[in-house]
């Protein structure tokens, strides 16, 4: 995995434990979409934690997010 944006995100709890903005949600995948509020760094993951999250570029959470 790539490593994150900022010293904020590159903490696991930061990142997966109610400390980001939730910016999307997809029905079609189950997922969410998962923004650091310090650098913008966005991550993938199922809302059951944690253990699937990827990182993900803004062109490709447009796409898959497009609400």
């Amino acid at each position: 995995m790539a490593e994150r944006g900022c010293e904020y995100c590159v903490d696991d709890h930061n990142m997966f434990f109610g400390h980001v903005v939730q910016i999307g949600s997809s029905e079609a995948s189950g997922k969410l979409l998962l923004k650091c509020p310090g650098c913008g760094w966005l991550d993938e993951m199922s809302p059951r934690g944690p253990n699937n999250a990827t990182p993900i570029s803004a062109a490709d959470a447009a796409t898959r997010f497009p609400d």
